[in-house]
């Protein structure tokens, strides 16, 4: 699956297919990609940035839950 997706339809396809993939977070200060790991009945994803909050080889990456939404 390539370019964007409606909620429903990526809920459907992340739930069909158990597998990592990657997701372009779209936030007032710019656009960010995150690895998706998990994303459960209740639209909670679990995400992970391999990058940590100072940037590539500042340390550890950043884990969080996140809801998705269409908004």
């Amino acid at each position: 699956m390539g370019g964007t997706a409606d909620v429903d339809d990526l809920a459907a396809f992340a739930r069909q297919h158990d597998a990592t993939w990657m997701a372009l977070l779209k936030k007032p200060s710019g656009n960010h990609w995150v690895i998706v790991d998990d994303l459960d009945e209740a639209d909670l994803m679990t995400i992970r940035d391999p990058a940590s909050l100072n940037g590539l080889g500042g340390g550890f990456g950043t884990r969080a839950t996140m809801i998705l939404t269409d908004s």
